[in-house]
């Protein structure tokens, strides 16, 4: 056999044991501590949309609690998508990351270096990612010293700390318990969200325009993870029945349509007819 031939047969083989040695050292390694001042936080989150941000708030608002001059950077969503966040003052500033997270891992390794490294995080945080990518690599090329995140992967051993994956909670409660390796401890922070004045007038004067019944419904019947499995949303015809029924009971209903939903609410929208408004991915472009 050829040498060359040789090498690339045994690479991957040599690459995996190298890996198990690694996690093997790192598993007997004792969990290093929390920084006790942060100054710089950054959140692996690239596959969220609105919703799946806004259970990030409990979190938010318990790393402000402890560390109220922290920056935080949400390295994923765009800044249109992370608005609400922004405008709570619960994020400092938002990196767009969604579209390189699923290029090549030299662009992502590019990428990771000239935007996020720079910023000399203290903490990585790695959202959970269903199926898990190469968070625990960003996280470590992000040169933050303490890394925490679900050891789902097997790159995980890349984190200075690993909590078991529980599936049976829900996202809100898993976003906060990753905060548990810096010290926070605490009951699960509200995460109730109150837009301000100005998003709350636009609405108002939308409404107003369009002369809707109140009190008012508001049905999304899609999502970004939606899009991607379809198990994970209701049918179009339980949302067409619910419209339907809260209609009939002399409610205005809008539909809120995102780039994903367009089907089922074209769907809805000639089920009922002139019944029901629809607002389109306004402000999430």
């Amino acid at each position: 056999m050829k040498p060359e031939r040789f090498f690339r047969r045994m690479a991957r083989p040599l690459l995996r044991a190298s890996i198990m040695g690694i996690n093997a050292v790192h598993r007997g390694m004792r969990p290093k501590p929390p920084p006790a001042d942060v100054r710089r936080v950054v959140i692996f989150c690239p596959y969220s949309g609105v919703g799946n941000l806004l259970l990030w708030i409990p979190a938010l608002r318990a790393l402000h609690a402890k560390w109220p001059e922290a920056q935080v950077i949400l390295v994923g969503p765009s800044e249109a998508t992370a608005l609400p966040l922004l405008q709570s003052g619960l994020v400092s500033d938002v990196i767009d990351f969604k579209k390189t997270a699923d290029s090549s891992l030299r662009e992502q390794m590019r990428f990771i270096r000239e935007r996020v490294r720079p910023l000399f995080p203290d903490v990585a945080v790695c959202g959970f990612i269903e199926p898990p990518r190469r968070v625990s690599w960003w996280a470590l090329l992000s040169g933050a010293p303490f890394r925490v995140g679900y050891g789902s992967s097997g790159d995980s051993f890349l984190l200075t700390r690993r909590l078991p994956l529980r599936g049976d909670i829900h996202e809100a409660l898993r976003n906060f318990k990753l905060l548990e390796p810096l010290g926070i401890h605490s009951e699960l922070p509200s995460g109730d969200y109150v837009p301000d004045d100005e998003a709350l007038r636009w609405a108002e004067s939308w409404l107003e325009r369009r002369n809707m019944a109140s009190p008012r419904v508001g049905i999304h019947p899609g999502s970004a993870a939606a899009a991607r499995d379809r198990r994970k949303r209701w049918s179009v015809e339980r949302f067409i029945e619910v419209a339907r029924k809260l209609a009939g009971a002399g409610m205005g209903v809008v539909l809120f349509e995102g780039p994903d939903d367009r089907d089922e609410v074209a769907a809805i929208e000639s089920a009922l007819g002139g019944k029901i408004e629809t607002l389109r991915n306004e402000g999430l472009n």
